[in-house]
């Protein structure tokens, strides 16, 4: 019967027991083998899930270091050790102090003289490795965007000064014909400045009532065909002056 089947159950000696506190032992010994079960279960789960996240981390094409509270360096991405054996003076290894810790995120500057430069946009996020608190540092390369950015402003600082000292009249328009760029010699020509012209329309201020209409063809001639347009047009000063 029940009771002389269940003499034993996880080591405690039932023998003597009222039956009904037998069934009551053996009902809390199936939920914690079921228990168990279920968290051995859940632990190789969650063994599978990480050992899949650090193959993520692995295999990442930007570098990744996983630090504890301390910036020491707990591991480091295929990536990462490629940054770190280029730039080895910077001392990368695995339980030393990460050279670019910071507590936010932004642009970062990696350098070692002699030599080039890189610059990474820096992302961290906080989790727990090896059962401890950590925080994944990413690192997305950006040195050609940033080199491209730089090229850019030398450029569009070289046009400004060239547009700033010229004597020619130069007017800059987006595709509705508001004012973008108004040189210096517009200011002196017209008597507004570029705060006043600024994003308004050219024909609604400066030109002439009698030119507004062939200056929006012209306008709309160059956006649809691509082709130089040249016209003659009358200004109006601030003063009320033609020009």
């Amino acid at each position: 019967d029940a009771y002389s089947s269940t003499v034993m159950i996880q080591g405690l000696d039932v023998q003597g027991l009222e039956p009904s506190v037998v069934e009551e032992l053996m009902r809390m010994n199936n939920e914690l083998v079921n228990s168990k079960r279920q968290l051995q279960k859940k632990h190789a789960l969650l063994s599978k899930q990480e050992a899949r996240f650090r193959r993520i981390i692995q295999d990442n094409p930007d570098p990744v270091f996983v630090v504890d509270s301390e910036y020491r360096v707990l591991f480091m991405s295929n990536a990462a050790e490629e940054l770190a054996n280029h730039y080895h003076t910077l001392g990368i290894a695995t339980g030393k102090l990460l050279p670019f810790s910071s507590p936010h995120s932004g642009e970062l500057v990696v350098s070692q003289e002699p030599g080039p430069y890189h610059v990474f946009d820096k992302s961290e996020m906080k989790t727990t490795w090896d059962n401890e608190e950590a925080v994944i540092v990413f690192l997305r390369q950006v040195t050609e965007r940033k080199q491209a950015e730089i090229s850019l402003m030398d450029e569009r600082n070289f046009i400004e000064a060239i547009l700033q000292t010229v004597n020619s009249l130069v007017v800059v328009l987006d595709i509705n014909g508001r004012v973008v760029r108004f040189n210096h010699a517009c200011e002196q020509v017209s008597g507004f400045s570029i705060d006043e012209m600024k994003d308004r329309s050219l024909w609604d201020v400066l030109l002439h009532p009698a030119d507004v209409k062939k200056v929006k063809l012209s306008l709309e001639r160059v956006l649809t065909a691509g082709k130089e347009e040249r016209n003659e047009t009358l200004w109006v000063s601030k003063a009320g002056d033609t020009r």
